[in-house]
């Protein structure tokens, strides 16, 4: 066992969120993470104070513990859970055993102990690292997708905006344009931004189809930035995602920036920051758009889509729910059944169109406000010509 001076916790710093009826208390080792936490989970999740969370989550600087931890899971052998819904997909995790709880995730170089019974998870490191920052946020958001799913809503593998307070869904996998479009539609003043890569779609308290987002680090691929015309993101390229707004703008811009080869990532708040786009939590949800890249098209092109076409694509896009060994010791339920139901009420609530992106297809002043309107007479067939 550890010695308790090898293993002595530094003076927590603790934020309480409150979402949706639920509290989920974080403990950081530095005041820097809760911060960093507080701004990339606003709007949606609000600070307040809480007696007794829902959630506890803690962050253990534990090196000796690290150790031991990560030579039993060499030793072990073990196989992957599927963990965190990370852009699409289930994030890997090394599990200890069958009943311990406790998982490896090896990209974050953190191991996660869960006490599903008392709702407390520990995030463990080895060094203070902002590594740490992405863990929580990642624990924080499946928490809170678990919650959602429970209470009927979807969730989708999309982003979305609000338009003159109208909520647009743009839903698609990996390289389907989403970001992009994401982006020109904030070149219009009339719209925010509410998520980039993860939204939860259900009912409002009135029965409104509503979209609220999930916070992901926003990745921009190499020459994006540039073919929208948004200098100010071009030249945040030495921005990190796990850096605070405050020191993100404090950071020198080196005088020779490199070429750049992978995608720019950015955090929720750098993000919003750099767009000049403050983000809203939520909006009535209004229209449903599908964007699709074809570098052998011209311009951009917008058709309608029947019915059971929109549901299959949502059903195709949806993140799987349960899944995370870190809240369900079994895997939790799924609630399919509930899902294929919450989906045809959309399809029949909300009219939904394929946006094709070929080139040229942002050239000029943003479409956003000419598309919606044109979409909301019920054009079947709209092109950046016309």
């Amino acid at each position: 066992m550890p010695s308790p001076a090898d293993e002595a916790p530094l003076p927590p710093h603790m934020i309480d969120l409150s979402r949706e009826g639920m509290v989920i208390r974080v403990a950081a080792l530095q005041q820097a993470d809760v911060d960093w936490l507080g701004e990339n989970l606003a709007p949606g999740f609000v600070a307040t104070t809480a007696s007794d969370p829902d959630w506890k989550i803690d962050v253990a600087l534990a090196p000796r513990r690290y150790e031991l931890l990560h030579r039993q899971i060499t030793d072990a052998g073990k196989g992957s859970a599927n963990g965190f819904q990370i852009d699409g997909h289930p994030g890997a995790l090394v599990g200890l055993d069958s009943v311990s709880g406790t998982f490896h995730d090896s990209e974050l170089e953190v191991f996660y102990s869960a006490d599903i019974e008392r709702r407390r998870i520990e995030v463990i490191a080895a060094a203070p690292r902002d590594a740490t920052r992405i863990a929580l946020l990642r624990v924080v958001r499946e928490i809170a997708m678990d919650h959602f799913v429970k209470r009927g809503w979807i969730p989708l593998h999309a982003s979305a905006y609000s338009f003159d307070g109208r909520g647009v869904l743009v839903v698609g996998p990996k390289r389907a344009g989403k970001t992009s479009l994401l982006m020109h539609a904030l070149g219009s003043p009339l719209s925010r931004p509410i998520s980039n890569d993860r939204v939860i779609v259900g009912q409002s308290s009135n029965g409104t189809p509503w979209l609220e987002g999930l916070p992901t680090v926003v990745r921009i691929r190499s020459g994006t930035a540039e073919l929208l015309g948004l200098r100010g993101v071009s030249a945040a390229g030495h921005w990190r995602a796990r850096q605070t707004l405050a020191v993100a703008q404090d950071s020198r811009s080196p005088s020779t920036p490199p070429a750049v080869t992978l995608p720019l990532s950015l955090s929720p708040r750098q993000f919003h920051h750099l767009l000049d786009r403050p983000p809203v939590a939520g909006a009535a949800l209004d229209q449903i758009i599908f964007p699709r890249v074809d570098p052998g098209a011209a311009g951009m092109t917008v058709r309608s889509l029947p019915p059971l076409g929109v549901a299959e694509r949502l059903q195709a896009n949806r993140l799987p729910s349960g899944a995370s060994p870190l809240l369900h010791r079994e895997g939790g339920p799924t609630q399919t059944d509930g899902a294929d139901a919450a989906i045809k009420r959309l399809v029949a609530a909300c009219p939904a169109w394929e946006c094709v992106l070929g080139r040229g297809a942002f050239d000029g002043p943003s479409l956003a406000e000419s598309i919606f309107n044109r979409l909301r007479e019920g054009c079947s067939g709209v092109s950046q010509g016309d």
